[in-house]
């Protein structure tokens, strides 16, 4: 007998890769999603899709009438979420949320949230999920994640796993880390400058990965919190070699001695000297391997975006038409260089 899976936001980034996963596993998949987004899984997966709110409890219980094996909620954030599961738990047997590494703080109580007050964090090597992490409370964006895992772990008679993924990234996504590097290579900017000279390490997660992390636990009775990233955690200098190579870009590197500097060296990967690196032992001692080499997902994400960009794809208008995080500031960046010395010392 086959086994059913629902995807809660099918229709994102995330949830499609879910669904593929899913369907590769043999499951009879139903996909929900509350909007009109065309589906982006072809007709012959036999995929059933499901139209409803998740916020409003009456359209998601009419959308779990039958019971499934595995839920993956790709899209709940809230205690309140995690309520709508507790009262379903006779409905489901084993329930997959995600939520993010951005709750953990170091010995100072600094995360990546307080970098942009100055507070920037400084991990002292990989985080293991017992590690320090935000207060929970519906403040920050972290801290309502952290309040999300300890509602969703204090379920009982359900199986649950909350998934800590890092960096998250893949083909059709919209704000991705590399958009920083896709940018320059579509305005034919060659030079570079990366914040703490490049050597800062930021665990990606590829959505292949983290899907089949959630699909690898449906069948592991328990209750548990798992970091979920790639096998291998780059230096922002490895991320920007491979994604100069990918697209047949050149990017010369300056390398920048600490944080960014009246908004030279400001990107996504800015925020930490140390960077973020999330330990996977805990996902190892359960059989689980990432199955996605970050080279290959990462650059497979990274050529998706741009050309999706220069087609003009709607859905990338907020970044082609401008700045929104301050990551281009050509103009700051032009006149910095011209003050610094023409030796330049190659990143290394």
């Amino acid at each position: 007998m086959s086994r059913s899976g629902m995807v809660v936001g099918a229709t994102g980034q995330l949830g499609a890769a879910v669904v593929a996963r899913l369907v590769a596993a043999g499951y009879d998949v139903t996909a929900l999603s509350r909007g009109t987004r065309p589906a982006p899984w072809p007709d012959s997966a036999g995929v059933r899709v499901v139209h409803a709110d998740r916020d409003d409890d009456a359209s998601l219980r009419g959308a779990m009438r039958g019971g499934f094996d595995l839920v993956v909620d790709c899209v709940g954030a809230s205690p309140d979420h995690a309520r709508q599961w507790r009262d379903l738990a006779g409905d489901v047997r084993s329930v997959a949320v995600v939520s993010t590494a951005a709750v953990y703080a170091d010995a100072a109580g600094r995360t990546l949230e307080t970098a942009a007050i100055g507070r920037a964090p400084e991990f002292d090597g990989p985080r293991r999920e017992t590690d320090r992490t935000v207060e929970p409370g519906p403040g920050s964006y972290a801290a309502q994640r952290r309040a999300f895992e300890l509602a969703m772990i204090e379920i009982d008679d359900l199986d649950v796993t909350v998934l800590r993924p890092g960096a998250l990234y893949g083909v059709g996504g919209v704000f991705l880390r590399e958009w920083y590097l896709v940018r320059r290579v579509l305005d034919r900017r060659s030079r570079v400058i990366l914040a703490h000279r490049g050597a800062n390490r930021w665990h990606g997660t590829a959505t292949e990965n983290l899907a089949a992390l959630a699909v690898h636990c449906a069948s592991l009775p328990g209750r548990r919190v798992l970091n979920a990233a790639d096998a291998q955690a780059p230096t922002v200098l490895d991320i920007c070699r491979l994604v100069g190579e990918r697209l047949g870009h050149h990017f010369e590197v300056v390398p920048l001695d600490g944080g960014p500097t009246a908004g030279v060296g400001n990107s996504p990967w800015s925020s930490s000297r140390s960077g973020l690196v999330l330990d996977l032992r805990a996902a190892a001692e359960l059989g689980f391997t990432p199955p996605v080499d970050y080279r290959t997902a990462l650059a497979d994400a990274a050529a998706s975006l741009y050309e999706r960009a220069r087609a003009g794809a709607p859905e990338l208008r907020p970044l082609l038409d401008g700045d929104p995080f301050g990551h281009h500031d050509y103009a700051a960046e032009d006149a910095w260089l011209a003050g610094r010395p023409t030796d330049r010392e190659p990143a290394r």
